[in-house]
């Protein structure tokens, strides 16, 4: 005789089996038992194509059945909505949209839905003013948040809204731009060699006076340089914490003691840095700019300060004793 934890310990060791979880629901909806909605929303967001009304129509349903059970048994039926990480970033590009969202589920001010994304008529209305079809990576990200000012706008850059992408040509490179700083003239976009790439690399335009040779390709793929970007704007607040460490300093180390899991987005630039790497915890990100082989800067960005004020006091120690 099959009973409620048998079946969740077969889900514990197979996240990924929806078969598995619609029988659940079907168990539970014999015996009359409400949670057997709240599997089924969980079925249907991961049958449906990322972003589409199905996906958030039963993102929304399965919004609505939070009070039928706890946090655990949630965590184990619905692997999105767990404590997951970003990390390890899934290898598919709509994989890691997913995971964008969960993520986003318990890092931003308010989950994604609908409503967050730019509109089918909006991205259409940009391609043909541009001429040219945006890349299927850039179109995805600004479909899933690109009315998302909260997400898309912070202190130092802004995407650019559909209505304000533009071809630029600089020197004998050209382009289509969608990040703007707002501190100076750096900006970042396509190449237009890379135009018909699904995932194509983040390029660097208008570089800094200080860094003239600086490096044109920023990141490989606009995926995953998507990703640091919105984590960043969403990880940032009033109790963040900024050291400057010597360049030779390994951080892996020290910040994977404390719990803190690598992205690996790929070697790149990022602003005015040589190379940009961001790490994950629970309650915190990591994020570690090198300047000029000279110095690394780190931000520690907790999630909720008050909770994580012995986090950041663990880190500081721990590197200053690595330095």
């Amino acid at each position: 005789m099959l009973d409620d934890a048998t079946l969740l310990q077969q889900l514990r060791t197979a996240p990924g089996d929806l078969a598995m979880r619609s029988v659940y629901a079907d168990w539970l909806h014999q015996r009359g038992d409400p949670r057997a909605d709240a599997v089924r929303h969980v079925v249907a967001m991961a049958k449906a194509p990322m972003g589409s009304e199905a996906y958030w129509l039963a993102k929304a349903k399965r919004h609505t059945c939070r009070a039928v059970a706890s946090d655990r048994w949630w965590a184990v039926v619905d692997p999105a909505s767990a404590p997951l990480r970003l990390a390890p970033l899934p290898d598919d590009r709509a994989r890691r949209w997913r995971a964008l969202d969960g993520w986003l589920d318990r890092w931003a001010q308010r989950p994604l839905s609908a409503r967050s994304g730019a509109s089918p008529d909006r991205l259409a209305a940009c391609e043909e003013r541009l001429g040219v079809e945006l890349p299927a990576a850039l179109r995805e990200l600004y479909a899933l948040l690109g009315a998302r000012e909260d997400l898309m706008i912070e202190d130092d850059y802004r995407w650019l809204p559909p209505e304000e992408i533009a071809w630029h040509v600089e020197d004998d490179v050209e382009g289509l731009l969608f990040l703007q700083s707002n501190n100076g003239p750096i900006a970042w976009g396509i190449q237009g060699e890379h135009l018909t790439a699904q995932d194509p690399p983040v390029a660097m335009f208008r570089q800094p006076a200080n860094r003239p040779h600086a490096q044109r390709i920023a990141i490989p793929r606009l995926s995953t340089y998507a990703m640091l970007e919105v984590s960043l704007t969403c990880s940032t607040s009033p109790g963040s914490t900024q050291r400057i460490f010597p360049s030779h300093m390994d951080m892996r180390g020290p910040l994977s003691s404390v719990g803190f899991t690598d992205l690996h987005l790929g070697p790149g630039t990022f602003w005015a840095y040589d190379s940009m790497q961001a790490f994950e915890h629970p309650h915190a990100m990591a994020f570690v700019g090198t300047v000029s082989d000279v110095q690394e800067e780190l931000w520690l960005q907790p999630r909720e300060p008050a909770l994580s004020d012995h986090l950041v006091a663990d880190v500081l120690a721990m590197l200053e004793r690595h330095a």
